[in-house]
């Protein structure tokens, strides 16, 4: 019926259909399915860097009148758009690749073996971090994705229902809620967290996953902030995205207000 999901409750992938669209982007081409469907969870575009795939809004209806059949299955619908780099794990250091850059590094001329280590070292620091931060985050998520479908709720839904829970918050759960504090980094002195109701009350960004929560860091790294007393806001263009940060500074901690994305 109605309420959140209104009266267009399917989406159709569509791209775009000239020489420069992915083979694995343009097989998708059409495919019509409900907008709870957990093939969008893997597949909203933008499904790559540069991808310029969308998706329409439809009515049964008009979902009828492209094509759409009610109870046919279409196969593609448990296909998942190759390189999702963004869904999936990022990539943890193989020490395998890292033996063979330590080779590399080894035959390096001398005065730039120091300083080639010192990256390798750092860079290797920062994938383990940034698998660690990551984990946590996607846990947190997942665990509200599926709390979210157990009760039925559509994400503005589920915001009001966590909302609602964690406005009621006694003492306890209050003491409860800080120790759910996932830290992502140490911004101006200070350490940038975010919470889980925070991340369950952003699902109806569906272009925000836990990759781009595990990308704050980098978003924060060298930028400048706008926005006033209470709020900054940090914009920061990575892997092709236009991100949007609202930070909050509350009691000598900042807390992550919202994170949203756009392609350039």
């Amino acid at each position: 019926g109605g309420g959140v999901m209104g009266d267009k409750p399917y989406l159709r992938y569509v791209a775009i259909m000239d020489n420069r669209v992915r083979d694995s982007h343009k097989a998708f081409h059409g495919l019509i399915l409900p907008k709870e469907h957990s093939f969008w969870r893997n597949n909203y575009p933008p499904n790559g860097w540069g991808c310029r795939c969308k998706t329409q809004v439809l009515s049964l209806d008009e979902a009828k009148a492209l094509g759409y059949k009610e109870n046919v299955k279409d196969k593609r619908s448990s296909l998942n758009a190759a390189v999702r780099g963004f869904d999936n794990n990022p990539i943890e250091p193989n020490n395998a690749l890292f033996k063979v850059l330590e080779e590399k590094v080894k035959s390096a001329p001398e005065e730039l073996r120091e300083q080639a280590k010192k990256i390798m070292n750092s860079a290797f620091k920062d994938t383990q971090e940034h698998t660690k931060r990551y984990s946590a985050i996607k846990d947190r998520f997942d665990y509200h994705q599926k709390l979210m479908k157990a009760k039925g709720l559509a994400p503005l839904e589920y915001k009001k229902f966590i909302n609602h829970k964690v406005g009621n918050f006694d003492d306890k759960q209050k003491a409860k809620r800080e120790q759910n504090l996932i830290k992502l980094c140490e911004y101006k002195g200070k350490g940038v967290f975010i919470d889980e109701y925070q991340i369950a009350n952003h699902f109806y960004h569906t272009n925000i996953g836990a990759v781009d929560y595990s990308l704050v860091p980098q978003i924060l790294k060298g930028t400048d902030e706008k926005g006033n007393k209470a709020h900054s806001i940090v914009y920061k263009n990575i892997l092709g995205f236009k991100y949007k940060l609202v930070i909050k500074d509350t009691n000598g901690k900042i807390y992550v207000e919202s994170l949203t994305k756009d392609g350039e």
